[in-house]
């Protein structure tokens, strides 16, 4: 006699269950972990672009009134922000970037992107070099 080797569809479907639930549970962590990382690079975006307004205002004596003052120095020195992207309303790692700028202060806010999917909390920064959250 042949003996037919293989597995029963019950087996087959008890293995779809476990990996089913499996996927159940890892799924909301994996999307939890991904929004704390976007809101932890959104911070630290944040300490960037202030640290760039301290560089500027160091160089300066005020701080810079436009995006554009802190990618390129108006005196010909190196810029604050190297990087040339940072505008008004930039989106980056599920954040959009904005920011007041004037000559005597300035306040830098990330919002998420889409709300309870790509962030949860709205951080802003000034002047002072404290992050807040919302």
């Amino acid at each position: 006699m042949k003996k037919n080797a293989g597995f029963t569809l019950v087996e087959l479907m008890i293995v779809v269950a476990i990996i089913a639930i499996i996927a159940a549970i890892a799924i909301p962590s994996l999307a939890r972990a991904r929004i704390n990382a976007n809101e932890a690079s959104a911070q630290s975006n944040l300490k960037a672009l202030c640290g760039a307004e301290v560089a500027y205002n160091s160089a300066h004596n005020s701080y810079a009134a436009a995006w554009g003052d802190l990618t390129t120095d108006p005196s010909g020195g190196p810029a604050a922000l190297a990087d040339p992207l940072w505008v008004d309303g930039r989106q980056l790692s599920g954040y959009t970037f904005t920011g007041v700028l004037t000559v005597g202060g300035f306040t830098f806010t990330a919002a998420p992107i889409t709300a309870n999917s790509t962030g949860v909390r709205t951080f802003s920064i000034n002047e002072t070099g404290f992050i807040t959250a919302t």
